[in-house]
């Protein structure tokens, strides 16, 4: 049964910011909004790391995909699109945290307050690296 509703296929993130655009976003041009921003970023990054340094972590690994598609560089098309959308989900959910993580620690003095925002990006970053190695360690190469 197909669902009506939110698309899951990543195309939201290129059209709903278009619709439901932000207060302090308003004024400015479409290119200079912090959206879009984060969209070429993730863009860039995602295909930079696709193409140069994924093959390598899966050759290291003795893995290999298991689909049959168009590849660039041994790295399938369809995993340049959905590493744009798991990066932007990243972006958007360590931004959220690190912001709570800042207002929280507004009153500490600024040697602390940096050590406590620095020790969140690294708690992040390994938790993020544990969680994508944690899902692919049960498939079956």
């Amino acid at each position: 049964m197909i669902r009506r509703g939110w698309r899951s296929d990543g195309t939201t993130q290129y059209f709903l910011p278009v619709v439901l655009v932000g207060k302090s976003d308003r004024v400015l041009p479409w290119h200079a909004r912090f959206v879009w921003k984060a969209n070429m970023w993730s863009l860039v990054f995602g295909f930079v790391g696709n193409y140069f340094w994924t093959h390598y972590f899966y050759k290291m690994l003795g893995a290999r995909y298991m689909f049959d598609t168009f590849r660039l560089n041994d790295v399938p098309i369809p995993c340049y699109l959905a590493t744009h959308v798991y990066f932007l989900f990243y972006h958007s959910l360590s931004s959220i945290i690190l912001r709570k993580v800042d207002e929280a620690t507004g009153k500490l003095p600024t040697a602390l307050r940096r050590a406590v925002f620095v020790c969140s990006v690294l708690i992040l970053a390994y938790f993020t690296a544990y969680m994508e190695t944690l899902t692919i360690s049960a498939f079956p190469y």
